[in-house]
Parts: structure tokens; C-alpha cells; sequence
């Protein structure tokens, strides 16, 4: 490919004498050359606009221009033809013409205006000026050329010698290029030397060439090209040696190009000639790069048939008038014209038009003509010319209508679809979809359109031609296509088409604008879903509709949907609001648009047919009926409230069924609710919604009532939850009546209201802390009604949930039941057991139904059975049934509710009515139990998660104990049991008389304490509820009660797997314990150290510091010494002193000598791989590989610092990682580690002992010191006059000013901004020392935070500064970017961003969510996965081997963090183990890497030196570059 090149030949021929000839002692001394200049040289005349300098009218001097320009000829402004000149913009008298003197249109030998390219010289063409400037030592020619054929340029003539000459020619090798060349004359001997410099090949562009002549001094000259006019794109700049140079005096002639032939071919645009050094460069913007004789940006040839010269404009004729109504014209302007077709000169104006600048800009219409915008209508446009406002928007989803303004259906607005005398030719409404059109339906509207318009419609498209037209001015297909007709300016028409591509059955938002631009071009743009496609462009026209036309939606053969309508006399800059009209993806809900056609309906997730009946479509399944509401049999509009007509026994809007009905589902009728409900969602009995009078409504069921269950409040006709507890009882006391504490409905023990110690035959026997004991053969309880106990009764909802504790001795009886004595002894409903399988029995409707639980109860031991009754919302009573809190699956018991009316039932703890006698009576041991009106949470009534080893026990944790009815608790342990003397029946100690009062004076009681007594026996009196001996009272019984013991309540002590311990009471604590009353003690007793910290009133924790190996089961007691001090809130007694329990295996030592070992190998290694890296670093022209191995061991080290639970191995681990730093800490002498506040948990395992900044990061302040104290020290010895010596420092002062803190702060901003946050955990001020550090972090984290802001601000402000590694700006910032490809882009130059955001992250992530470990290890993944995303997508580092270790080393640290994840999770210590040997020889990966890509560097250095010095010895000459500096002396 040929190369276009500019070539610029400067030929200058200049006198010279040697400097002392004419100028001594800074003077001139010649009379002929007496006008010095700039003090360099003498001149016989001062050089164009420089001005004499006189004294007393003696003039010796002259002085440097104020306005330097000699001429600016600016060709891109000229566009006439006919001129014969053209005249600087500096100067008018300044004109440039041809030789011939004729205007350019007439002859070659001038230069041609063009258009859009300033001047075309072709090569006989040339102008000269009428101006003799005489140019000066200082001159610059600026120009935007684009030639393309050699030849002259510029040339400056005096007396037949070119001074000046600037051509476009060959050099040496046959390369297009520029050429400076001077003819210099030495003064000596006459002789002319020709000096010339040479560009390198330039690209055949248009572009700014500079050229400069510099007088340095009296002897040096500099000539320089100049490209784009900036020194860093300098081509050539070649140095002379001249002497006194100056330009003779005379009429010099300047001329650009060359008359006759040799003329450059090519274009100028602009030019100018300086009497300075001024080569600034102005950006001339996207201009033709085209040829001669051809056209636009595309460089279209001209026809054959055209002229060359000039040459044509535009594809449609060869004229080169701007209107194309004019025949002929002096130039390329609109009013240039000289002969028109038709209209007015010099315009040739539109022929609608009496008046006009232009042919499409009009100032006047004839008559009955609109003018708007410049352009002649045939009528004024409706509507408003505002094009945020349409003349039409219509939304035809809405209410059924004849008029949709100003669109009416069809032939009459008062007939329509639906039930409005609709005609065959209206459209049909269709839900969702707008308006669905047959042929030879339509909607119209009479309408004027302006010449320019926009129109948006959401169209359904099935099949057909037209959508929309007017007449047969527009035409818009189904296809998505649109004809439009446009009108020329003399009245002819011309038609266009913009096609667009869009889908049948299927909605598309479509929208045409149809634009005019007032240099009489016009566009048809089509938009798809508001994005434009291919516009079509018709030149010289405009759409211009007659007066009188209507607009038509829908045509003879359409068939398709219009759902919305919008219509601008504007263009408008968007569509998306239409777009976005319905808020919605068609088809993806029932509130969006349906893409359904209009025989089928959606139903929330696809289109369904109608039923075959359904002639108008449909809007469900079961229906052919049009409205959105199943009952309304005629509406206005498909919306709910939009009824005119409702069906039978239904009313309102929306229809709703009347008072008493209920519509039946898929059917427009109304039917009678269910017999008791007086309103109703459904015909069932679970679908009231209120009762009729003398039933009530249950809102948890729905249903109707003939009364209110227990735990229920009549309201008029309605039952209000009023507590969720309706039954608890808990048979704890010693007493034949038990009121439950939530409605006080009485239990009555056996057939009378008598007990202990007088037991009936039927009664339970009190055991104590186990409730009561059912022996299995007549013992039972009851409830109301019994004998005279008639109130309250315990009528229990169709909801509710039965809580029972228990122990079982017998696999078939019943635990509770309620029996229908007047209706054949029917179950109401009963919990029995069946082979130890509890089983509930319920009433449903007229039968009894039986839901057993899949598991048996464990016999001899403390059960907790529990039974959920409820609705399904089918009208289904489902049951579900726990045992010890776990649930079996629901089952369905039977369609209707359970219902437990008020009757004549009897209701039966521990046994069940059976005809008319009692039986299946339970044996074993029942403690409490609840009803609930609710679902309850079965977690508030038992847990399995216990104190002691037993199934099951209370939320608290505390066992029952498992002792049988012949035995008493002893304790401590829940089945530590005694037996009773042999003739109790029960017994609560292993007192004789069998009392289970606290005192044996105690006749009766009502409970086990101490003031629980009601009578007593023989001389004892009764005082405050306790029995006192009276004066002949037998101490007997007396001594048998204080010598017994009584624990009311006990404690038990638990062993953890690290052995801390914990205290649990089984009831609060009057008064919180104190640590000097309890004494711990170890078997073996080996060293150890215990604290008490109280958790609540009942929970003690033990944290234990064991120092000694502790044996497997080794005892562990807890003694307390004073046991007046440890009482319940009921005043109780503890059951005991002392306790007791067993520890875990423990051995610190191989522990620690592990801990102890991987410390020390972590730190070994570290240094070693540290100070390897130092050494080949100082070896490397590139130490970053030492500073990945850095920043990558300080991203593991401070791992250890989050709330990851990490073993004592891998936090040593981690933690020495960092051990690096040798540099001493100053203020470990200076500040008191107890001054500060105690580091938390997590910076204690770290090695942090305090918050204070300058004892945990001091050695970093410390190394700032030193460099500080350091600093005049090597100030002073840089300027040491021993070379060697002041040559090092120097150097070392320039890093230590810049890139040494900026590296200082790169390298230490992790580990100051992790001390500096453990600074601000506390905040506590209670001395100087502790306000002195809160303000150092505070200012510590401040540059954390503002280092990545700062950094991106001042990377983005130097962005080219960096791109183009500018000498000065490296000096002092390269520390920050020498290490990657800054010259690829600005994204390449934000690796210490990424850096900086990385480690800000990890910070706050480390220290302030140590208490959320698993945010904490999901935040360090993602920070890795950043990190690792930039390194392999921009690849931002200069040297591969440093991209490689660094993306290799972010990888291995991204695995690391995902493996911190199995610390978060319960997994075996072997698997624990797995991963920390993985973390371990994963780091030592990292490490290993980053060390190899130092001996990788260090070697490939050492092999680039070799190959160098090689490649010298072989090489006897040095090659010169081509565009280095050449130095030429002239003899």
C-alpha cells in the first residue's frame, strides 16, 4: 500500500561572517549590518513585525514582535468560486491570488474550494501573495495538509533565489518524506553548502506539520519538523553551526504551491507563517480523507459523465449547488445559487412558498399554506407541537367504550362491544390484550399530521396486511414495516420504506418516527421494544399530508391485538415510556399483557382454550362470561368493580353474594351457606365466616359452635381467644383436691375429697419430685361434674394441643379421657395406651376415630407424651402426635371438627368410664398436665438436650428422677434412688413413720415444705403452717425430723471437653454465689486455676486453666462451705454439700511442644525465604518479588487475628508468619504495657497484649525514626565532593525522599491499619497514654481509609502522565507503577487500588466481625476472588514471571481461606488435622514461589548481561537511530 506522505523542504540561504566581524563587545559595528537582534547577531533590516529599536532617531536594534504572525489563510472557510483571491485573516490587504488572475472556477492554475476539504491544488495550481514579508532567525510554518503527489508546498523568493521552500518529495531511499534544506554561506570563502533533514516516512493522513528555524546564539542554529506540533512527537531535529545569519533585505515573494507545474497535489485547509517559535497544535477534527473528485466521508467517486473540475457534491447530479433546484452557481452555499429550476433566487425556494432563504427553509407560504418550522403544510397540525405531550394516548386494556379520544369504533361512537348495540365493523374488547381486530374492523379519526411525527403502539400481530394507514400517505404492515409518502419540493411525490423484523403471536412494542432536517433531508426511524433500527433517509423532501385525512387502526384483512396507542406531532427523544408502560414482560403475569390469542385466556402461567362455546373468548376456564367477576353477567371494562348487571341473590360492586350465600366455585350463582352459618365463603361447615343466632363463631376453625370452649370469652355471637392455657395441673402437692393454676377447674384424687395419710382405695399415692402414682388397679382422678364439684368443666376446642409428663408400668390403659354417660357411655375423647403405643380417640361427626403414635413408650422411665388436634383447611381433623419432642407425621383423623360440648360426661385422670363402671385404669407415675388452645411450641414444654443422662427433660435441663414408688430419690444423680421402710406406701426419705411431710410432727400437709403443714400429730401445736412440740411432747419425732435430711432442691455439676465445669441449680438462687464459698478439687490434685462467672440465677459457669496431665474419670469436686448461703428463692435447702463428677483425659504437653515446634519451623522459614529474596533483590534491577512474598505472609498471618477457631498449632502458625520485621521497637522502653487496656481474646492469640498501637506496631513507627534522624546525614554526605561518595548519597537521598515512604506505606499500611483498629475496639480513656493512642489510630485508620480514595483520585488525574511514563513524574511516583504495563491503560495503573480496597476489607473484616466467623471467612473469599478476577483479566504486571508467582500465590490464598470454612463446622479432629497440614504446605507454596520468581529474575538478569556484552564485542559499529539527534558542523 502506497504511503502518503508530506514532505517539507526548507531551503534557506543566509550570509554569515564570523561573530567578531560585525559585533564587538556585544555590539554591531558594521554599518551595513547594524540592526542587532536578540543580542545574537547583526542584520542589514528588521524581519517582518519585529520593530526598530532607536535612541535619539538612531536605530541599532530591533525588537521582538508582539504579534509574531505574518499570514493565516484559513481555505476551509472559502466557498465561493468565483472570487479571485483569498485574503489573510491577519491582514485583508494580504491577498492571495493565481497568476492568472481569473477566478478558480475558470482555470487549473488556481487552487479549487472544495466543499469540506479547504483547498485542492492540483499540480499547476498556486496563489502568491501581494505582501513582501521578510521572515526572521526565529521562524515557524504551521499547516493541516493532506497531499498525495509531490511537489511545492511554500516557497519564499527574492531576486529569483527560493530563501524558502517547502516540497513533498522522495529521500534517499524512495520514501515519501519531508525534507528541510539550507543553503548556508560562509562568510570565509564564499562557498554555499547545502544542509538538509530528512523525516521518517509519514502516514498519508491529513495531519499538522511545524517546521522551525531557531538562532540558539551568533553560531547555532537548530532546524526541526515537527508532527501534531508536540516535542515527544518531533520527527527531525538537526543541529547546524552558523554565524551572524540573517535574512537580506528586499521584496520577497511568497507563493504556495508552484505556477506552471511542479505544485503539490493534495488539499490544504490551513496555513500560517510566524516570525516567533510558536507550533502550538489545534485539533482539526474528523475532516474527508478523501481524493479529488470525489464525495462524504465514504469517498464516492463522481459520475464519469460529471465534471473534474469542479467536481460533484452528492450522488444524485453532477451540480455543485447546495439546492438541487438551482442550475446554476458561484459556489457550494445555500445562497450561491444563480439559476433556479423553479422557486426564487438565490434560494430556489419550495413551491408551497412566495418567500424563502432557502429551498426548505421558507419565510412565507401562498395562500391556505401553514408555515411551521420553516416549511409549507397544508394544513395546520392538531393537537400540541409540545413533544412530550401526544396527541394521542390510549390505553385500550380499560373500560369498554365507543370513543377512545379522538378515535371512535367504527362508524357510530355510541355502539360497541360489549352489550351496547355493538356494529360488525367495532373491534372486541379482549381482556389484557386491548382491542382485537378482524377484517373490516377499525377504529377512526379525523387528524392533520405535522411534517415530522412520532407513533408507539403495543401490537399483537396474527395475520394480515395494515394495522394503521391514512389514506395513502402511511402505511404501517403487520409485518412491523412502514410506507410512507413523502412530497418534493415541487410538488412530486416520492415513497420510502423502513422495514423491522418482529413476531406473529406474539406482542411488540413498535414505534416509528418520522424526522425532517432542515437541509430538506428526511428519516424513517423504526424502533423495536424502544431500540432504533436501520433508519431510511430520503433526501429533498418532507412529509407534507393534505388537509382533511383520517387516521385508521385496523384494516380489510387484519386480524391481530391493540392493547396501547400513542401518537406525537413531533419526533421525541425516547420511547421507553410506552415501553415501560405496562411494567411488565408480556405474558409473565395476569396483570401483564397477555400473549394469548383471543380464543384462549391465561391462567397465571400459560393460555389455555376456552370452552368451545365461548364466542367472544373467555377470561376462564369454566365460563364464557366477560367479567372479571364470575358473578357480574354484564360490565363496563374487565375490572372488578365495573358490574352493571349481578346474578341472582348476589349485589354490590363487585358483585358479592348476599348475607347468607355463597357463590359456588366455577359457576355465576349463589348458594344457601351451611345451616348454622349466617355468612360463608363456602358451602362446608368450615367456611363460616359468622353464626346464626345461638351459635357462636370460632375464627381459628371457621366454624359455628353451640358454645364456647374453655380459654374462650362470649362476644355476641362469636368465641374470642382469651389464653392460650386453658388446663395445667401439676400433681406436685400432697392434697385430694388440686385446682389447675389456669381456670381453677378441680381434680378431685380417687371418690372422695380425702388423701394422705389417709389413702382411699382409688386415690394415688403422692410421690415425691414424680407427681402421683397410679397403681394400675382403682386409682384415678376426676373432673367435673362429680358430686358436687359442677363447675368449671373442661370443654376443650377443635383446636388445642395436650401436654402429659409421665412414667409407665403397664402397656394397656388410659391416661385421660371424657365419656357421654347419657349417650351410650360414647367417647368423647380419650389418651390411652395400646402396647405401651399412646393413642388418641376423638369424636368426629357420629364416630369415634382412633390415631395411634408409631413409637412405644419406654417403660420405668420419665416420658413426655404431647397431641396436636387441628384443621387442615379441608375441613379435615388432622393429629399429630410427639414423643419426647419428636414428631411423628400428621394424620388425618376424618372430614368434621371435634367438638367437646357441655353434656353429662364424665372426665377421668388415669382411667376411663366404661358403662357404668370404671376401667382401664393406668399404672405408673403421672406429673403434669397442660391443655392448649393453640398450636404450642413443643421446645417451651421438654427437651432432649439435658443436664443429666435421662431422654427427656424439663426446658431448664433437669431430670426427673427415676426412682419407683417403693424407693425415694437420694440424689445427686436423677436415678440415684433409696429404698422405702417396707411398710410405706411411698415414702419421700427413709423416715419410719413413712411421713413425706418435711417435719414427722406434721400430721397432714398440703406440700413437701417446710410450711406445709396442716394439722399435727399428738403434743405438737400448729404456728405458721409448721408443727412445734409442745412441753411433754416426744422428741422422738422430733429428732427423727432434724436428723433426717430434707433436700428441697439440688445442684449438679457438669463437665465439659476442654473440663470446664458448670453449676446447674434446679431452682434460682436467693443470691448470687460467691467463689469463696465453694472449694474445687482434683484427683491427684494437680496444678490449676478456676474462676466463677454467673450466667443466671440457676447457671454457673467454671472456666478451668489445668497446667498438669489429668487422668480419664478423674474425680472433680465441688464442696460448698456454708450452706446458709446457698438458697433457693423458696427458701430451700440445698441437697447436699458436696458434688461431684468425672474428668476428661488431658495432656498440655505434646500439645504445646507441637504449638511450640511449628513456631519455630514458621519463623525459620519465613526469615529464610525473606532474607533470600532480600539478597537476589539487591542483585535484581526489579526487587517485587520481595514485596508479594511480604504483602502474601502478611494476608496469612493475620489470619489468626480473626474469630475463626483455629487450633493452638495453626494460630502459632499463622501468627509467626509475620516474623519478618527485625527492626527493634523504640517505645517498648518508653510506654507501659499495663498503662494500656487488655488486647480482647482474638489479639491476645494473635501476641497482642494490649491495644496500645506503639507496643503492638512500634517497630514500624520506629523504622519512620530512624529514617527521619537518618535524613541530614545523607543530605550532607550528598554533597560530599568525593564523587563516588556524594554520587551513592545523592541517589539514596532521592529513594529515601519518594519511593522509600511510598514503599514504607505500601508495606505497612496491613499491619498498622490491623493495630490501629485493635486500638479503637475498647475506647477507654483513663490516662494519657490511653488518649494518646485512640488519637494515633484514630489517625492510623483515617489514612487506611483515605489511601484508596487518595490513590485512584491522583491515578485518574495522571493517568497520562503514567500511560507515557513522563520522566519527572517517575522520579517521584514510580514506586507506585513501575512494576506493571502502565502504558496499556488506566485500568492497568489500580493493582495498589485493588491492593488497598483488598487489605481495607480485610481489616475492618478481621477485627470488627470477630464475633461472626463465617461472615468473616465468606468476606475473605470474596476479597480473594477480586483479587485473582484483576491479575487474570487485565494481567497488569510488565514481567511475566512476576504475573505468574502473583496469580499463583492469590490462588493458593483463595484455597486457604475456603479450607478456614471446616474450622466453622462440627468434622473430626482427623479431618481437622488434614486441613491444616494442607494450610501449612499450601503456604509453604506461596512462599516457594515468590522465591523462585526472585532466583528466576536474578538469573535471567545475569543471562541478559551476558548475551549484551557478547553482542558488543561482535558488533564493531554503533547504528545511529533514525530519529536521534544528528550533529552537522559546517566547515
Amino acid at each position: 500500500m502506497k504511503f502518503l506522505l508530506a514532505i517539507f523542504i526548507s531551503k534557506i540561504v543566509l550570509t554569515f561572517s564570523e561573530c567578531p566581524k560585525h559585533m564587538v563587545s556585544n555590539e554591531c559595528i558594521d554599518l551595513t549590518y547594524h540592526y542587532k537582534i536578540d543580542n545574537k547577531v547583526c542584520a542589514s533590516k528588521c524581519p517582518s513585525k519585529f520593530s526598530k529599536k532607536c535612541v535619539l532617531s538612531i536605530c541599532a536594534g530591533c525588537n521582538l514582535p508582539t504579534s509574531p504572525k505574518l499570514f493565516e489563510l484559513e481555505f476551509s472557510k472559502s466557498q465561493n468560486l468565483s472570487e479571485t483571491f483569498i485574503a489573510s485573516s491577519i491582514d485583508a490587504a494580504d491577498k492571495w491570488m493565481n497568476p492568472s488572475g481569473v477566478s478558480y472556477i475558470l482555470s487549473q492554475t488556481a487552487p479549487l474550494p472544495t466543499i469540506d476539504r479547504g483547498f485542492y491544488f492540483a499540480q499547476t495550481s498556486s496563489i502568491t501573495s501581494n505582501q513582501h514579508y521578510i521572515p526572521s532567525l526565529y521562524f515557524t510554518a504551521n499547516a493541516w495538509i493532506f497531499p498525495y503527489n509531490h511537489g511545492n508546498i511554500l516557497t519564499v523568493n527574492l531576486n529569483s533565489q527560493n530563501y524558502i521552500e517547502w516540497r513533498y518529495d522522495f529521500d534517499e531511499n524512495g520514501w515519501d518524506t519531508l525534507i528541510f534544506i539550507i543553503i548556508a554561506q560562509n562568510s570565509n570563502d564564499d562557498n554555499e553548502n547545502a544542509l538538509k533533514i530528512t523525516s521518517p516516512p509519514v502516514d498519508s493522513v491529513w495531519k499538522y506539520y511545524s517546521i522551525q528555524i531557531n538562532q540558539v546564539d551568533c553560531s547555532t542554529v537548530y532546524l526541526s519538523i515537527y508532527s501534531e506540533g508536540t516535542p515527544s512527537n518531533m520527527l527531525v531535529d538537526n543541529l547546524f553551526t552558523l554565524q551572524e545569519a540573517n535574512f537580506p533585505s528586499g521584496n520577497y515573494l511568497w507563493t504556495i504551491g508552484k505556477s506552471g507545474s511542479g505544485s503539490f497535489q493534495g488539499f490544504l485547509y490551513w496555513i500560517e507563517a510566524r516570525n516567533d517559535l510558536t507550533s502550538a497544535f489545534w485539533d482539526l477534527g474528523k475532516e474527508s480523507s478523501c481524493y479529488d473528485n470525489k464525495y462524504s466521508d465514504d469517498c464516492i467517486a463522481c459520475d464519469d459523465s460529471c465534471q473534474k473540475w469542479p467536481w460533484c457534491i452528492r450522488s444524485t447530479d453532477c451540480s455543485i449547488c447546495y439546492a438541487t433546484d438551482c442550475l446554476t452557481c458561484d459556489g457550494y452555499s445555500a445562497g450561491m445559487c444563480t439559476k433556479c429550476k423553479t422557486g426564487i433566487l438565490p434560494y430556489c425556494c419550495d413551491w408551497l412558498a412566495d418567500s424563502c432563504k432557502s429551498t426548505w427553509d421558507s419565510s412565507g407560504c401562498a395562500t391556505g399554506k401553514v408555515l411551521i418550522d420553516g416549511i409549507c403544510l397544508y394544513a395546520t397540525p392538531d393537537g400540541s407541537s409540545d413533544y412530550s405531550v401526544p396527541i394521542i394516548s390510549v390505553d385500550f386494556t380499560t373500560d369498554f367504550a365507543g370513543v377512545y379520544d379522538p378515535l371512535i369504533t367504527s362508524t357510530s361512537a355510541s355502539s360497541y362491544n360489549y352489550w351496547n348495540s355493538p356494529e360488525s365493523t367495532d373491534p372486541l374488547p379482549a381482556k389484557m390484550r386491548g382491542l382485537y381486530f378482524i377484517p373490516d374492523t377499525y377504529l377512526v379519526a379525523p387528524i392533520n399530521l405535522c411534517h415530522t411525527f412520532s407513533v408507539l403502539m403495543w401490537v399483537y400481530p396474527i395475520s394480515g396486511t395494515y394495522v394503521w394507514f391514512t389514506g395513502n400517505k402511511i402505511l404501517i404492515h403487520s409485518n412491523g414495516a412502514i410506507d410512507v409518502t413523502f412530497e418534493r419540493s415541487n410538488g412530486t411525490s416520492i415513497s420510502a420504506s423502513a422495514s423491522l423484523s418482529i413476531n406473529t403471536h406474539q406482542w411488540n412494542c413498535i414505534s416509528y418516527s418520522v424526522q425532517y432536517f432542515y437541509n430538506g433531508i428526511s428519516t424513517i426511524t423504526p424502533y423495536i421494544d424502544a431500540l432504533p433500527e436501520h433508519p431510511t433517509t430520503i433526501d429533498d423532501c418532507v412529509f407534507r399530508p393534505h388537509s382533511g385525512g383520517s387516521l385508521y387502526l385496523g384494516s380489510s384483512d387484519f386480524y391481530g391485538f391493540i392493547s396501547y396507542f400513542q401518537l406525537w406531532q413531533k419526533t421525541i427523544p425516547s420511547f421507553m415510556d410506552g415501553m415501560n408502560y405496562f411494567n411488565c414482560e408480556p405474558g409473565s403475569s395476569l396483570d401483564c399483557l397477555w400473549n394469548c390469542d383471543y380464543d384462549h385466556y391465561f391462567d397465571g402461567s400459560s393460555c389455555e382454550k376456552c370452552l368451545v362455546s365461548c364466542k367472544n373468548g373467555c377470561v376462564r376456564a369454566d365460563s364464557c362470561g366477560l367479567c372479571e367477576n364470575d358473578l357480574c353477567l354484564k360490565c363496563s371494562s374487565f375490572s372488578t368493580n365495573s358490574c352493571i348487571l349481578c346474578a341472582a341473590n348476589a349485589s354490590g360492586s363487585p358483585c358479592e353474594c348476599n348475607k347468607g350465600y355463597t357463590q359456588t366455585p366455577g359457576k355465576a350463582e349463589c348458594l344457601a351457606c351451611y345451616k348454622f352459618c349466617s355468612d360463608c365463603t363456602g358451602l362446608l361447615y368450615y367456611q363460616c365466616t359468622s353464626c346464626i343466632s345461638g351459635y357462636y363463631y370460632l375464627s381459628k376453625a371457621n366454624v359455628c359452635l353451640s358454645d364456647c370452649p374453655l380459654g374462650y370469652t362470649k362476644s355476641t355471637n362469636e368465641c374470642l381467644l382469651k389464653e392460650d392455657l386453658v388446663f395445667d395441673i401439676s400433681l406436685s402437692s400432697i392434697s385430694g383436691i388440686i385446682y389447675d393454676s389456669a381456670n381453677s377447674i378441680p381434680v378431685i384424687t380417687g371418690s372422695l375429697d380425702k388423701f394422705y395419710p389417709n389413702y382411699e382405695d382409688d386415690d394415688p399415692i403422692s410421690a415425691y419430685l414424680r407427681g402421683f402414682y397410679f397403681d394400675g388397679k382403682s386409682s384415678v382422678m376426676r373432673l367435673p361434674e362429680y358430686k358436687t364439684y359442677v363447675t368449671p368443666k373442661l370443654n376443650i376446642g377443635p383446636i388445642f394441643m395436650i401436654s402429659i409428663w409421665l412414667n409407665i408400668e403397664n402397656e394397656n390403659s388410659s391416661l385421660f379421657s371424657k365419656t357421654d354417660i347419657s349417650n351410650n357411655y360414647s367417647t368423647i375423647y380419650a389418651i390411652i395406651l395400646s402396647s405401651s403405643k399412646p393413642a388418641l380417640q376423638l369424636l368426629i361427626k357420629d364416630s369415634v376415630v382412633s390415631i395411634a403414635c408409631q413409637a412405644p413408650l419406654n417403660s420405668y422411665k420419665w416420658s413426655h407424651l404431647a397431641f396436636l388436634v387441628k384443621l387442615d383447611g379441608n375441613g379435615n381433623t388432622v393429629v399429630m402426635c410427639y414423643i419426647n419432642t419428636n414428631p411423628d407425621p400428621i394424620s388425618t383423623a376424618g372430614f368434621g371438627y371435634f367438638q367437646d360440648i357441655n353434656l353429662n360426661a364424665a372426665t377421668l385422670i388415669g382411667a376411663q368410664q366404661i358403662s357404668q363402671n370404671i376401667g382401664n385404669f393406668f399404672q405408673g407415675f403421672l406429673y403434669e398436665i397442660k391443655i392448649f388452645n393453640t398450636d404450642y411450641d413443643i421446645k417451651l414444654l421438654a427437651a432432649t438436650s439435658c443436664l443429666e443422662n435421662c431422654d427427656v427433660c424439663h426446658v431448664k435441663g433437669s431430670c426427673l428422677p427415676n426412682c419407683k414408688i417403693f424407693e425415694y430419690w437420694e440424689g445427686p444423680e436423677y436415678d440415684q434412688c433409696s429404698k422405702c421402710n417396707s411398710k410405706c406406701k411411698g415414702c419421700k426419705d427413709s423416715r419410719e413413720s413413712c411421713s413425706v411431710c418435711y417435719s414427722s410432727l406434721c400430721e397432714t400437709c398440703i406440700d413437701y415444705s417446710e410450711n406445709g403443714c396442716i394439722t399435727c400429730k399428738s403434743n405438737a401445736s400448729l404456728m405458721n403452717n409448721t408443727c412445734i412440740c409442745d412441753t411433754d411432747c416426744d422428741n422422738s419425732a422430733h429428732n427423727e425430723t432434724t436428723n433426717s435430711t430434707d433436700p428441697t432442691f439440688f445442684v449438679t455439676l457438669l463437665v465439659f471437653k476442654n473440663n470446664s465445669l458448670s453449676l446447674n441449680f434446679s431452682d434460682p438462687l436467693q443470691n448470687s454465689l460467691k467463689a469463696n464459698i465453694i472449694k474445687i478439687a482434683i484427683e491427684d490434685n494437680p496444678d490449676f486455676a478456676w474462676e466463677l462467672e454467673q450466667i443466671n440465677t440457676t447457671y454457673y459457669s467454671i472456666p478451668m486453666n489445668i497446667k498438669d496431665k489429668i487422668k480419664q474419670d478423674a474425680i472433680v469436686n465441688a464442696t460448698f462451705f456454708d450452706l446458709s448461703q446457698v438458697r433457693s428463692i423458696g427458701n430451700e435447702t440445698l441437697n447436699s454439700s458436696t458434688v461431684s463428677s468425672k474428668l476428661n483425659k488431658y495432656d498440655p504437653s505434646p500439645d504445646n511442644l507441637v504449638v511450640a515446634a511449628i513456631a519455630s519451623k514458621a519463623t525459620a522459614v519465613v526469615q529464610s525465604a525473606v532474607i533470600g529474596s532480600i539478597a537476589l533483590s539487591f542483585l535484581n534491577p526489579n526487587p517485587s518479588s520481595l514485596w508479594g512474598l511480604m504483602n502474601c505472609l502478611q494476608i496469612l498471618s493475620y489470619l489468626s487475628l480473626s474469630g475463626i477457631p483455629f487450633s493452638d498449632k495453626m494460630s502459632q502458625f499463622l501468627s509467626n508468619l509475620n516474623s519478618y520485621n527485625l527492626f527493634p521497637n523504640f517505645f517498648e522502653h518508653a510506654i507501659d504495657e499495663k498503662d494500656g487496656n487488655k488486647a480482647y481474646a482474638q489479639a491476645l492469640k494473635y501476641g497482642y497484649n494490649t491495644d496500645q498501637i506503639l507496643l503492638n506496631q512500634g517497630d514500624d513507627f520506629s523504622i519512620i525514626i530512624a529514617s527521619m534522624i537518618s535524613l541530614p546525614f545523607i543530605i550532607y554526605l550528598a554533597d560530599c565532593s568525593y564523587r563516588l561518595v556524594g554520587k551513592r548519597f545523592k541517589n539514596l537521598f532521592k529513594n529515601l525522599k519518594y519511593s522509600f515512604y511510598i514503599r514504607f506505606w505500601l508495606q505497612c499500611y496491613l499491619e498498622l491499619g490491623a493495630a490501629a483498629a485493635v486500638g479503637l475496639v475498647k475506647l477507654k480513656s483513663d490516662n494519657a497514654i490511653q488518649i494518646v493512642n485512640i488519637v494515633i489510630c484514630f489517625g492510623v485508620f483515617s489514612l487506611l481509609i483515605a489511601s484508596p480514595i487518595a490513590f485512584f483520585y491522583f491515578t485518574y488525574k495522571n493517568r497520562y502522565k503514567i500511560q507515557r511514563n513522563q520522566r519527572n513524574f517517575a522520579l517521584l511516583y514510580d514506586s507506585f507503577f513501575y512494576e506493571f504495563q502502565t502504558e496499556k491503560g488506566f485500568i492497568y495503573s489500580l493493582y495498589y487500588f485493588v491492593f488497598f480496597i483488598r487489605r481495607l476489607l480485610y481489616t475492618v473484616n478481621l477485627v470488627f466481625l470477630c464475633e461472626y466467623p463465617k461472615t468473616q471467612v465468606f468476606i475473605n473469599i470474596i476479597c480473594s476472588l477480586m483479587s485473582i478476577f484483576y491479575l487474570i483479566f487485565y494481567r497488569p504486571f510488565k514481567d511475566r514471571i512476576l504475573q505468574i508467582s502473583n496469580l499463583i500465590s492469590e490462588i493458593m490464598i483463595g484455597v486457604i481461606m475456603c479450607a478456614t470454612s471446616f474450622y466453622l463446622f462440627e468434622v473430626s479432629s482427623s479431618i481437622i488435622s488434614g486441613i491444616e497440614n494442607a494450610i501449612i504446605f499450601i503456604s509453604m507454596i506461596i512462599m516457594g514461589a515468590q522465591f523462585f520468581s526472585s532466583v528466576s529474575i536474578f538469573l535471567r538478569t545475569i543471562y541478559q548481561i551476558i548475551r549484551h556484552k557478547i553482542h558488543r564485542y561482535r558488533n564493531d559499529k554503533f547504528s545511529i537511530h533514525p530519529l536521534q539527534e544528528s550533529k552537522v558542523v559546517l566547515s
